[in-house]
């Protein structure tokens, strides 16, 4: 499904997937909360596996109330994960500084059924997601 024609999709797992497989350089993921099922689907984890394996940098940073160690995708082995001090809004990701994925609204069940993937938007949502995680995570690891 396409939005308003400018190749923005609907959300799905699978089509995250296909965006993560495709990655050559980095990954950066924000996380509202560890209770988003993106945060434990195997799919996800494994073509994160994989990119890591390719050599793409993969940062992830997280908020929660505890401390949850090493759980769902943040047992991939190989990425950077940061702890922040506050929730997030949404979840977004960025891959390569030009695709963005995009949690659209905050929802009680999370499961994001609500949410955009934005392949190729070059310097716009991107390397605003980018810059966003690089002013929230520096100096922030665990």
């Amino acid at each position: 499904m396409r939005f308003l024609g400018l190749g923005v999709k609907r959300y799905t797992p699978k089509d995250c997937v296909r965006l993560f497989n495709g990655a050559e350089e980095s990954i950066k993921i924000i996380i509202p909360d560890v209770n988003v099922d993106f945060f434990w689907n195997d799919a996800i984890a494994n073509s994160l596996k994989k990119a890591v394996v390719r050599g793409v940098k993969i940062k992830i940073a997280y908020w929660s109330l505890s401390e949850i160690g090493k759980i769902g995708i943040l047992s991939v082995p190989g990425i950077e994960i940061f702890r922040l001090g506050k929730e997030r809004k949404r979840l977004t990701a960025s891959v390569d500084g030009k695709h963005a994925v995009v949690q659209r609204r905050r929802q009680e069940i999370q499961k994001i059924d609500i949410g955009i993937i934005a392949p190729n938007t070059g310097s716009t949502l991107a390397h605003e997601i980018d810059t966003i995680f690089d002013e929230i995570t520096l100096k922030k690891s665990p």
